[in-house]
């Protein structure tokens, strides 16, 4: 089974409200300790009601995964702080899994922090 589809199967059973359009996931990097996602520049522009939901799958733990709930908002008032491609189509994270900078966007130098978005499971 694909890290999506464990994903997607672990938040239908601890958050089954939270499935929709805008649920991504992103396999563990333990080379670099990261979660990498690329994502369409739209979503600066997005309405402020919505969410991305980002399922990171867990640096240690199998079968186990962390849940981000942020609101597009966020990304729009924090947009200068997002690497944007040349192209200006789309952006990268690079969400950190370290200890002392998790759930940190990298890329960023410091200055996103996703953290305070993250859902705990039950």
């Amino acid at each position: 089974m694909s890290i999506r589809n464990e994903a997607i199967t672990w938040l239908k059973k601890n958050f089954p409200s939270e499935i929709n359009s805008t649920t991504r996931t992103s396999k563990f990097f333990p080379d670099r300790e990261l979660w990498y996602l690329t994502r369409p520049a739209s979503f600066f522009d997005m309405n402020e009601n919505h969410f991305l939901n980002i399922v990171c799958e867990h640096e240690s733990e199998k079968n186990n995964f962390h849940f981000l709930k942020i609101p597009f908002e966020f990304f729009s008032k924090n947009k200068a702080f997002f690497d944007i491609r040349k192209n200006g189509e789309s952006f990268d994270l690079h969400i950190s899994a370290r200890k002392t900078e998790k759930f940190i966007e990298m890329r960023s130098k410091g200055k996103v922090n996703f953290s305070s978005f993250k859902k705990k499971s039950f």
